[in-house]
């Protein structure tokens, strides 16, 4: 049984859990969560983001990774990176190139498959996939 991820307000005051248990990498769960926290606002627009060295001290996880999620959210047009400055939530998201969708579609199927193997039962996924296309395709 794989432990949950341990969810806590960090020095960063930043909410990340990060499962070093898990088989989703933890760059994948790094710039999920990131991703998240800006969807939601709780990182708004224009917010400068934590230094690569504080947050990777934060999660105990190494600064190269770090630095590869800022890196792969700068080129995707999540964050801006300014030298001497540091990192900040872009003011406007663009859509995500074809490619970055097909990645994101990659991710699903892996945690799909997790789920899958967790014990996950097939229907209740199967359903709650439905209903989260039939809500995707109204709005």
């Amino acid at each position: 049984m794989t432990k949950a991820p341990s969810r806590r307000k960090r020095e960063s005051g930043l909410e990340i859990g990060i499962d070093a248990g898990s088989e989703i990498p933890i760059y994948v769960q790094l710039k999920n969560n990131l991703r998240y926290l800006i969807a939601s606002e709780a990182l708004a627009p224009g917010a400068q983001m934590p230094t690569v060295r504080a947050l990777s001290v934060d999660l105990g996880i190494n600064a190269n990774t770090v630095a590869r999620v800022y890196r792969e959210l700068s080129t995707e047009g999540v964050i801006e990176m300014r030298r001497g400055m540091g990192s900040f939530v872009a003011e406007t998201i663009s859509e995500p190139p074809r490619d970055r969708v097909d990645d994101v579609l990659e991710q699903v199927t892996n945690l799909l498959e997790f789920a899958l193997k967790e014990g996950g039962d097939k229907r209740r996924i199967a359903d709650f996939l439905r209903e989260k296309a039939d809500d995707l395709l109204r709005s």
